[in-house]
């Protein structure tokens, strides 16, 4: 598993459910976004907001 930066196992593997919906449908980087301030929200996963979070995402998704 792809270590996005989250405090846990379940937290990377959420975003690596969001990186992969990005790259299976091509998502810009203001729906990845949007999806990752949604995720923050809950208490278990607010670091998804985080900036190196942000950024291995948007690498990972190509930088689009």
């Amino acid at each position: 598993m792809t270590d996005y930066g989250m405090y846990t196992e379940k937290g990377n593997h959420k975003i690596a459910g969001i990186v992969l919906e990005a790259k299976l449908y091509n998502h810009s980087w203001n729906v990845v976004s949007s999806r990752l301030n949604e995720l923050s929200k809950e208490k278990e996963f607010e670091e998804a907001i985080d900036t190196m979070v942000r950024e291995l995402v948007f690498v990972a998704i190509g930088g689009k």
